[in-house]
């Protein structure tokens, strides 16, 4: 593994990795099996896997992104930033759909409460973990990626990754799959495989809601001034 890709769910990271991998012709392992399900203990255990991999797509991994980083000593990290509003609305959009998800249940982190509440606590300390591992891992090998400015020029934010990285890209690629929905497909509904983008919180998200997740905003706000 050279790059994880990883934040918290529904932040663009499947966008990102696939047109990395494909712009950059590198291989890609994408939400592995042994990351779906409880609290990552031992993130070396995996290492023979990883190793036959360029990139690993694994948001989970943000949630022990220091050890990871520790553990795969040749590996950067790029994190993707969105605003948690309008990463809640994501997720709500899948659970009024029907269709079963874990992406709010956080009690692996210790979160007792539920709904938007808990979201925005376990957000807050996704956020910590990032900002930790940015400051312990030593220079250039935290590259924070907000998810508005990606939305705004994709092809031109994965060309900077890839000069972060030292690869060569085409960007013609990155053009031509940029407004596919390359997220898995069993995560939104077949009936919808849009892409809604950034801002959507404000004509979907409840004003209650909103107001439950003023810790979230402010780790949002410190993650996107260590993005600068």
């Amino acid at each position: 593994m050279q790059l994880l890709i990883c934040g918290m769910h529904r932040s663009g990271t499947s966008a990102v990795a696939h047109m990395l991998s494909e712009s950059c012709r590198r291989t890609l392992l994408e939400d592995p099996d042994w990351a779906m399900t409880g609290r990552l203990i031992d993130v070396s255990a995996p290492a023979e896997e990883i190793a036959r991999f360029d990139i690993v797509k694994c948001p989970r991994m943000t949630e022990v992104l220091p050890d990871a980083l520790d553990a795969y000593p040749q590996a950067r990290a790029a994190v993707m930033v969105r605003d948690p509003r309008d990463v809640l609305c994501s997720i709500l959009e899948k659970v009024n759909a029907g269709m079963p998800t874990r992406m709010l249940e956080f009690t692996r982190l210790g979160v007792a409460e539920t709904g938007a509440a808990g979201f925005a606590t376990a957000y807050a300390t996704y956020a910590r973990t990032i900002l930790t591992a940015s400051a312990t891992a030593g220079a250039g090998r935290v590259h924070l990626v907000p998810y508005e400015e990606f939305c705004a020029d994709r092809p031109a934010r994965i060309a900077a990754l890839a000069d972060w990285l030292g690869w060569t890209s085409d960007r013609r690629v990155s053009e031509s799959i940029q407004s596919r929905q390359l997220g898995p497909y069993h995560t939104k509904h077949p009936s919808d495989q849009s892409i809604k983008g950034a801002g959507r919180w404000r004509t979907e998200l409840s004003e209650s809601d909103q107001a439950a997740l003023e810790p979230a905003l402010e780790a949002y706000a410190s993650l996107r001034e260590a993005a600068r």
